[in-house]
């Protein structure tokens, strides 16, 4: 038996749900695409609506069914809290530890990448997103060397490119301001 703290769940709905909104309103704004260029971001549209409305109903699901959290527990509750903290720190690699620990700085720092790349890919295109925040996130998120970081960005975005404008002919969106993408 877990304990689900309700007010935990809060974060995990107001993101999933600030997603599902920018989600669809990317996939509204693919209807403005060329019928040759859409495939892509309605893809990727699609996807992110579906991951994240499943999110929200979970997180919905959870908070309407789990029991209010005392503010005084017993000692079989803490008890039980120490043996799932026990089992999540023997996983590190847990994505729910990682996120149910992320501190306010590291939420926003993530959330203000997503956009970021989202707002560049208007602007420039997907190509130069893929390159400059495949760079920047490795390089200061993920602390790697500058050297590393820059042929993991060349040779994603050359994957990227290759499969999408030689391989498999899919036109992806262009930016405003460069529109070669």
């Amino acid at each position: 038996m877990t304990i689900v703290d309700k007010k935990a769940l809060r974060p995990d709905l107001i993101i999933a749900g600030i997603l599902l909104l920018v989600f669809a309103g990317f996939l509204a704004a693919s209807f403005m695409y060329p019928a040759d260029a859409v495939l892509l971001p309605r893809l990727v549209s699609i996807v992110g609506i579906l991951g994240t409305a499943w999110t929200v109903v979970r997180s919905l699901i959870k908070m309407r069914t789990a029991p209010e959290v005392a503010e005084e527990s017993t000692a079989v509750e803490d008890e039980l809290v120490a043996l799932k903290h026990q089992a999540e720190e023997a996983d590190p690699d847990n994505p729910e530890e990682a996120f149910a620990t992320a501190s306010r700085k590291d939420w926003l720092a993530a959330l203000g990448f997503a956009a970021g790349f989202l707002i560049v890919m208007w602007l420039a295109g997907i190509f130069v997103a893929t390159a400059v925040f495949s760079f920047a996130y490795l390089s200061w998120v993920g602390r790697k060397k500058w050297y590393f970081a820059l042929i993991y960005a060349v040779v994603l975005t050359g994957a990227l490119y290759t499969l999408t404008r030689i391989v498999t002919l899919i036109l992806t969106p262009v930016g405003v301001l460069l529109p070669g993408g």
